[in-house]
């Protein structure tokens, strides 16, 4: 790896990471951008390869950016939530993004021990197989050892 032009990659990404969230109020892509736009303009030579990798070198130096926005939670990407037959976010999981439904988790093969909710708004609720509320989750949580019944999620926006 080439020292000086790593080094230049930390130096932006430290310079321009808070600059980019202070002065933009924009959310996932766009800040993901300005960074990227940011750190090659300090550090030519790099070519952008996907919207949050830029490559130097041919591609034997690769920087992969994350926005500032991201609320992954575990192997539960942003935007998504999650249920897990393991405690801890653990085991088999099913992931959700279509939001506003009830949808079974029979999928899963087991019972749900652990739910992720890895949206940056509302809430999801585990329930029991009458459609009764076990536990809720907003944006950004965890429940790391669910309550034994749950069958069914729902997500609210």
């Amino acid at each position: 790896m080439h020292r000086p032009l790593a080094a230049a990659i930390l130096t932006a990404l430290l310079i321009s990471a808070p600059a980019a969230a202070s002065a933009s109020e924009s959310t996932g892509s766009s800040d993901l951008q300005q960074r990227i736009d940011e750190t090659l303009r300090l550090n030519p030579g790099g070519t952008q390869v996907s919207a949050n990798q830029i490559q130097w070198d041919g591609g034997s130096m690769e920087l992969t950016l994350v926005s500032d926005n991201a609320r992954s939670i575990g192997s539960c990407a942003t935007g998504s939530f999650c249920v897990y037959s393991g405690t801890s976010l653990t085991g088999s999981k099913l992931a959700f993004t279509s939001c506003d439904t009830t949808v079974s988790t029979n999928a899963l093969g087991g019972a749900v021990r652990s739910l992720a909710n890895a949206r940056t708004s509302g809430y999801i609720t585990g329930k029991n197989s009458a459609g009764g509320v076990l536990t809720q989750l907003n944006a950004g949580a965890t429940n790391a050892s669910a309550v034994n019944g749950i069958t069914q999620v729902k997500c609210v926006s």
